[in-house]
């Protein structure tokens, strides 16, 4: 519990969006503190292929869209 008060002491400080990603499990543990639950989005992204020109073009989008251009920098991802 005290790792999701430094999380949200964190983002705090720092005046910036955090972002978390992990499985559905992640999301139970952040539910575990309600403040943090109340202040949180999820998006669901769809499995993907990093070799898919159009999978990588959607998956850049949706991130621009909620982050804004500085959290794209057009770096394709790593190959798995």
């Amino acid at each position: 519990m005290q790792q999701l008060e430094v999380i949200k002491s964190l983002a705090d400080a720092c005046e910036v969006p955090f972002v978390l990603v992990g499985t559905y499990s992640v999301l139970d543990l952040r539910n575990l503190n309600g403040q943090l639950s109340r202040r949180s989005i999820d998006i669901h992204f769809r499995r993907y292929l990093p070799t898919s020109d159009m999978d990588v073009a959607g998956f850049r989008q949706t991130i621009q869209q909620e982050f804004g251009d500085g959290m794209a920098d057009g770096r394709e991802p790593a190959a798995a």
